[in-house]
């Protein structure tokens, strides 16, 4: 069985940025880092593998939301279709959040990837969510890494 990584912290303590120094590390990883711009209020998931970037989530009123930020569907529908049909032993997946916890987002792919014992996850988790991620996505196996720690 694969063990699986938690990345963890709270709001802007370096998930991202030790996720992208992980992606240095590890050899043929696949997945998404979501990508922000310098206010915090626009993100984009970027594609590890091709470094395609497409606008997920930002400030605004529109439906559908999480928080005080309107997403696109099709954006997690394109990450998901690929996650789910990549041919991958180690995938990282940067963030899981309380879309995921509600059944969106990443949770598609999430719920398939987990029951995989052929596959290593890396999960960028905030840390007041990790508990309910694990439990939700029946993680048994994973250990957990400070989101500042590389």
């Amino acid at each position: 069985m694969s063990s699986n990584y938690i990345i963890t912290g709270g709001r802007n303590c370096g998930k991202t940025y030790t996720a992208l120094a992980l992606i240095e590390t590890l050899s043929e990883v696949e997945g998404f880092v979501s990508i922000a711009n310098e206010a915090k209020n626009c993100y984009f998931l970027q594609s590890i593998a091709t470094e395609e970037k497409r606008k997920v989530l930002w400030e605004g009123t529109n439906e559908p939301r999480i928080g005080r930020f309107t997403y696109d569907q099709t954006v997690f529908d394109w990450a998901n279709q690929y996650l789910m049909t990549v041919d991958a032993k180690t995938i990282l997946i940067d963030e899981i959040g309380r879309l995921e916890l509600l059944g969106g987002g990443f949770a598609p792919a999430l719920e398939k990837l987990a029951q995989d014992s052929t596959v290593t996850l890396y999960l960028c988790v905030r840390d007041c969510f990790v508990r309910e991620v694990a439990t939700k996505f029946k993680l048994a196996n994973y250990t957990v890494l400070s989101g500042n720690t590389l």
